[in-house]
């Protein structure tokens, strides 16, 4: 949106030429008042007030940030201490470890059913036809922008038990050229999460779509079209994070060695789990150097989950319906938010 004293522009997507453009967030309803002599006058924001009753969930999303969070009690902290020295990096042995703790399973248990529910109202929720044709048929619906990381890889496995048996669901994998090659990161977890699901699902038709983009195509699409979607937004973080779901979402690559392009009408994102549930470095961080203060975790997890509206929901929207595809965030459901936002820091 831009404002000024005589004038009014409300925009989905705006080009980068046109200045002193505003996003507006998705964190409040507005208003605007058109007799008022000043337009930037008349703006009002509408927030959701905390005694809401028509839509108590609603609250999930502006939580009281507590002073104080409550740590760990010994025996907790003594017991993933003994963890870390009993598994010595064996993935089993940590697994039989954890799952002895019952108050942890318990809130595994709740979140993986609200998670799945959440997946499943964004699957079951769309046409019987793919993008490419105009009744039903049986080709790829439902894509997910897989970096292979849990978030995505849970994503999948979830979307499995929805997805008909019958129809593909395509993973769509991003690599950046880098050094002439694309064996990166995301390539790499992308395969290996690909094979766990592959022994887990054997029944699936998983689509592993690599999408390999040049040097060149990327300088070529950011500054002709990319920079335009994501605008006002200009970061660094923002061109790169918009980069990465704009070519993933345009669904264009290979698949077995053959070009494919995914028929995916919506896209599965991961939004939101590394904020709710402490999956940055920077969060260790913050406990190594506030000498295990959860409550500065727990402030700035808070932090990092009230500003996803005004920091990468319009921008992500926008980069995903630009190939006429339509997102879909099941950890900003607000089910799984309200239940993360309740846990204590050091549970998530």
């Amino acid at each position: 949106m831009k404002c000024t004293r005589n004038s009014l522009l409300v925009t989905s997507v705006a080009h980068k030429s046109i200045s002193h453009v505003e996003e507006i967030p998705s964190t409040h309803i507005y208003s605007l008042n058109m007799t008022c002599d000043d337009f930037q006058l008349g703006l009002k924001e509408h927030k959701w007030k905390r005694n809401i009753t028509i839509c108590p969930v609603l609250k999930a999303y502006h939580p009281k940030t507590p002073s104080t969070d409550i740590p760990p009690p010994e025996e907790v902290t003594s017991f993933y201490q003994n963890i870390a020295n009993s598994a010595q990096g064996d993935k089993q042995v940590m697994m039989t470890l954890l799952e002895s703790y019952q108050p942890l399973c318990d809130n595994v248990t709740r979140l993986t059913e609200l998670l799945a529910q959440a997946v499943e109202r964004r699957v079951r929720t769309q046409p019987t036809h793919c993008i490419h044709c105009q009744t039903k048929c049986a080709h790829c619906k439902t894509g997910i922008l897989f970096s292979g990381g849990i978030d995505s890889t849970v994503i999948a496995l979830l979307a499995h038990r929805y997805v008909p048996p019958t129809e593909p669901i395509d993973l769509l994998n991003v690599a950046f050229e880098k050094n002439q090659n694309y064996n990166v990161p995301d390539r790499i977890t992308g395969q290996s999460s690909l094979q766990e699901l592959i022994t887990l699902c054997p029944d699936r038709q998983w689509n592993f779509v690599e999408i390999n983009i040049t040097r060149k195509e990327l300088e070529q699409e950011r500054s002709q079209r990319i920079k335009d979607v994501i605008y006002p937004l200009d970061t660094v973080l923002d061109d790169s994070l918009g980069c990465a779901v704009w070519f993933a979402a345009r669904g264009r690559g290979t698949l077995e060695s053959c070009d494919y392009t995914s028929s995916a009408r919506i896209l599965l994102l991961g939004m939101g789990a590394d904020e709710l549930l402490g999956g940055y470095t920077r969060h260790r961080t913050i406990l190594r150097h506030c000498s295990n203060d959860w409550a500065a975790l727990r402030a700035q997890l808070e932090h990092e989950v009230l500003n996803i509206p005004r920091r990468n929901l319009g921008r992500d929207n926008r980069v995903v319906c630009d190939h006429g595809r339509q997102s879909r965030t099941p950890f900003l459901d607000e089910t799984v938010v309200g239940f993360l936002l309740g846990l204590s820091s050091w549970q998530r």
